[in-house]
């Protein structure tokens, strides 16, 4: 008898133990919560479709913790959710399922991190507003699909992507990710900073490249010219013939 009740307790304690490893809010938390889903540090999975379905779809934020234990996204576990717009996925995580953010029509940026060495097919696919995917971290996939899995997703996210999708990258990955696409996925290299160019840097615009010693002396030289014009020394006329200013003194032209 004694026996019986300390296996129990001991298989009760066990339960809790895992529970608390594991336990994720429900769709009625969330909805409790203003939309935000708020996955807690202890999390190291999140299961395959375990928010799939229409009673998560008022999801509009999805947060992980900077300090998780995040692991492994599972397949569907994100799956058409059509109101959330940008992801970061906490760099702990190393695999991503499959078809685990499909279908979020109004998803615009994702964060990929350098971990991430694992990904399923169609994870980003029917993805129409996507813009931007951030993308760390050099070349390395834990399988050879994975690369093809992201990239041939990228291109799926819209039936016939017309907007462009930027990747960007501090490491190799994003311009393999460019290089592995076809001509008509619409995927380009996210500008930055250093690589935006001026229009206007062969003119002078707001006097930019001037010295204020060079601007007092251009102030004080049309000074004198106008004074000059008032007293009838100079003259300062514009042929009908040309459009090129001409300065006269007494009968000479300039």
């Amino acid at each position: 008898m004694c026996r019986w009740l300390r296996l129990a307790f001991i298989g009760i304690g066990m339960s809790v133990a895992v529970g608390k490893a594991t336990a994720l809010p429900s769709c009625a938390d969330v909805g409790n919560n203003n939309g935000v889903l708020v996955i807690p540090a202890n999390t190291t999975s999140i299961p395959g479709s375990h928010y799939d379905g229409a009673d998560c779809n008022s999801i509009t934020n999805i947060t992980f913790n900077t300090d998780g234990k995040l692991k492994t996204i599972g397949d569907y576990a994100f799956f058409y959710y059509p109101k959330f717009t940008e992801v970061a996925i906490p760099v702990s995580v190393t695999s991503i399922g499959y078809s685990a953010f499909a279908g979020c029509t109004n998803l615009e940026v994702i964060e990929i991190p350098e971990l991430v060495t694992t990904v399923g097919s169609s994870v980003l696919s029917s993805c129409p507003n996507l813009e931007r995917v951030i993308v760390h971290g050099n070349s390395f996939w834990a399988d050879a699909t994975s690369l093809s899995k992201l990239v041939n997703s990228l291109c799926d996210r819209d039936s016939t992507p017309t907007g462009q999708a930027c990747i960007e990258g501090s490491g190799t990955r994003a311009s393999e990710i460019i290089n592995h696409g076809s001509n008509d996925c619409n995927l380009t290299l996210c500008l930055t900073p250093e690589d935006e160019t001026d229009t206007d840097d062969d003119s002078i615009d707001d006097n930019d490249n001037l010295s204020p010693g060079a601007i007092a002396g251009i102030a004080v030289g049309g000074t004198v010219f106008l004074a000059l014009v008032a007293y009838g020394i100079f003259s300062y006329t514009i042929s009908s013939k040309s459009s090129s200013p001409k300065t006269t003194v007494g009968s000479l032209i300039f």
